[in-house]
């Protein structure tokens, strides 16, 4: 029997209103997904963006949810803020019910990334430089902080058209009682053709910028991970840019 994944979007207060009721089953998933509560940003912030609730510096955000089936069950999804000063996204969290994982949740999910890209570049008459996205440093993650191998997980990442963007990356704390977080590597999914094995140095710093702005740190400049972070980077430029590798898997 083949079954199908089907994908509701959440972009908005209407959207949100709208799927109400699905979302006690998305903060099931998320929180038992994400395990450790430094890489989880608390899902209110998130869905307060969503509805509408943001603050100047505030991402805007969406969620893609996948159903399985005709079922009203929710079986996984994906979290992702886009900045429209930098032109970047950022996925932020995917996830999905390890008992439906393999059944082509993952496939549903991409595409509709895809597809609220496009619908989003149309709507804001401009044209996203790249997506950013974050996974476990197989070596520095406790196995029993991540909820799947961090080495399945990479390979699973390996399979869609991203490099690994070659930086000393620190995620800042995604709240006032929440730590950095340094066991993570920085992925990028090219949007345009002028960035392929490197990047400029401009988009990346633009998008951090904007990320840690995003999460209360309003003065990057007059932090110091940040800076150190800024300096590191400039250390291994060429010509402005930034390599790009191969996935490490």
């Amino acid at each position: 029997m083949k079954h199908h994944c089907s994908i509701t979007k959440l972009i908005n207060s209407e959207d949100y209103e709208k799927y109400d009721s699905g979302l006690k089953r998305l903060t099931e998933i998320y929180i038992s997904e994400f395990p450790d509560e430094n890489e989880r940003e608390p899902l209110k912030n998130i869905l307060n963006r969503v509805k509408g609730k943001r603050t100047e510096y505030d991402p805007h955000t969406f969620i893609l949810l996948c159903k399985y089936d005709n079922e009203e069950k929710i079986i996984g999804g994906v979290i992702a803020d886009y900045y429209l000063t930098s032109k970047c996204l950022h996925i932020t969290y995917v996830f999905i019910d390890s008992a439906y994982r393999g059944i082509g949740a993952w496939s549903s999910l991409k595409k509709g990334i895809f597809d609220t890209i496009k619908w989003l570049e149309l709507i804001n008459n401009l044209t996203f430089n790249v997506i950013f996205f974050e996974s476990n440093i197989p070596e520095k993650t406790d196995i029993e902080l991540d909820s799947i191998d961090p080495v399945l997980r990479l390979k699973i990442f390996s399979r869609i058209n991203a490099r690994l963007v070659d930086i000393p990356y620190t995620q800042p704390a995604l709240s006032s009682n929440l730590k950095e977080v340094h066991n993570l590597y920085l992925f990028c999914i090219p949007l345009v053709e002028s960035i392929h094995n490197s990047i400029d140095y401009k988009i990346v710093m633009d998008f951090l910028s904007d990320l840690y702005k995003s999460l209360n740190i309003l003065s990057p400049m007059k932090n110091r991970t940040f800076i150190k972070m800024k300096n590191e980077i400039e250390k291994s430029l060429v010509n402005g840019e930034i390599k790009l590798k191969e996935f490490p898997v």
